[in-house]
């Protein structure tokens, strides 16, 4: 199988890292056809997607519905730009029990976000 960053459909094109400080700099958060529409037209093919670091209005996991996997999915069909990497951010070396457990819950809360990429 070939890699999902290969260059092979765009010229010169590799994977953009969208949650990252740099990645929100040139691109703002947005909605994810904005988003994946400009990094397609930046000339990269793939990208990492962290909803809540790089999606307008999504504050939560819990904002992250299946309403706006189908809009990421369309998106992804439309922009011809992959998503790579599913960014979930969790802190899970907390000392305290509770707090860790609510972190593992957001992880796992995006398993099937994660499932339902094209």
């Amino acid at each position: 199988m070939p890699s999902v960053c290969s260059a092979e459909r765009r010229e010169d094109a590799g994977c953009l890292n969208s949650s990252s400080a740099h990645g929100a700099t040139i691109f703002g958060r947005r909605s994810v056809e904005e988003l994946l529409s400009s990094i397609g037209d930046a000339g990269f093919r793939c990208t990492q997607l962290a909803y809540t670091k790089a999606v307008e209005g999504v504050k939560s996991y819990a904002d992250v519905t299946p309403e706006l996997v189908a809009a990421t999915n369309a998106a992804v069909r439309k922009s011809g730009v992959s998503i790579a990497v599913e960014g979930t951010y969790v802190e899970l070396s907390y000392a305290d029990e509770d707090k860790r457990r609510a972190e593992v819950a957001k992880a796992l809360s995006q398993v099937p976000v994660a499932k339902s990429s094209p």
